[in-house]
């Protein structure tokens, strides 16, 4: 009889907060947000990567975990956080990636290695290599799954290309020798121009990060990686300050608290939880973005207390 009024049900949802297994939720919900389901999907090109080996997504995954709990343990559990901390548990498979030599130095073993000093480069979870790889091909990256993820998991667009249009991208070719000159050719057709004006710019962001999220100043054919571009809330050189132009966004905001509601309820939300929405996000700001409070008050919102019948 600890369940009666919304007040019970939300001094119970406190104390499992602080049981060690929600920690473990966190994660869950953060992998589903990120689609680190698609770290398995395929290996890499040994050809383009000879020192990549299977174990690596799974350190990756693993790498993104213990940052996640960090934040929520350790740090002050807030989305800013997630997006911008510089804290990093590494593998040592992982070192390669992320050139890690001039932040562990001596400090460096055999065994996960912390540093909580990680470059302007490595910024939070969208700049680690779990993310990048996940949102990758075989051999290169991929400007359009990475912006595609930001449009539909931080802005909650919708995207639905039309049906029986051509989505290949043209091969390089001599007037086309970078992804965006291809990415140009292809948006020229009508049918794809209208998704593409607001996937690319978001993905071009993400140039500076290889296939394995490894960073680099050229793209394969040598040539100097162009990751500025422009978006409603400004201008970018790269994908740190894109992501700080996103971060204070109302929109971005509402989004991922709607992701929560969607994930702690079981369904998408309709028009009947907007009021819950509105009033849940305007809380998660007045916090500061403090996600265990929002946890809160999903959990007593009549949205995850209530169901409608006929």
């Amino acid at each position: 009889n600890r369940l009666q009024t919304r007040q019970d049900v939300r001094d119970v949802a406190q104390e499992l907060l602080l049981l060690p297994q929600t920690s473990h939720n966190l994660y869950l919900f953060h992998r589903d947000w990120l689609h680190l389901f698609r770290l398995y999907e395929g290996t890499k090109d040994p050809d383009v990567y000879p020192s990549y080996n299977s174990d690596w997504p799974n350190f990756a995954e693993r790498e993104l975990k213990l940052f996640i709990e960090d934040i929520f343990w350790n740090g002050q559990a807030r989305f800013e956080d997630l997006l911008f901390s510089t804290e990093a548990w590494i593998h040592p498979q992982l070192r390669e990636i992320y050139n890690t030599s001039d932040v562990l130095e001596d400090e460096y073993t055999d065994i996960w290695n912390y540093t909580s000093e990680l470059s302007e480069q490595r910024k939070g979870i969208l700049t680690r290599p779990a993310f990048l790889m996940a949102q990758s091909y075989t051999a290169t990256s991929s400007p359009v799954r990475r912006g595609a993820w930001v449009l539909e998991q931080m802005l909650c667009e919708e995207l639905n290309p039309p049906p029986d249009v051509d989505m290949e991208i043209p091969p390089p070719e001599d007037d086309a020798e970078t992804i965006r000159d291809r990415l140009a050719i292809h948006s020229e057709d009508p049918y794809c121009y209208g998704c593409h004006k607001r996937i690319d710019p978001i993905g071009f962001s993400f140039e500076n990060y290889g296939a394995l999220g490894e960073y680099r100043q050229n793209w394969e054919n040598g040539i100097p990686v162009d990751a500025s571009g422009s978006i409603a809330e400004g201008e970018f050189d790269h994908v740190t300050q894109m992501l700080t132009l996103l971060a204070n966004s109302p929109k971005v905001q509402t989004c991922y608290v709607q992701n929560w509601m969607e994930y702690a309820i079981g369904r998408p939300l309709e028009e009947e939880d907007r009021c819950d929405l509105q009033r849940i996000t305007q809380r998660f700001m007045n916090t500061n973005g403090h996600v265990p409070s929002l946890l809160l008050d999903i959990a007593s919102s009549d949205a995850f207390l209530y169901t409608r019948t006929e």
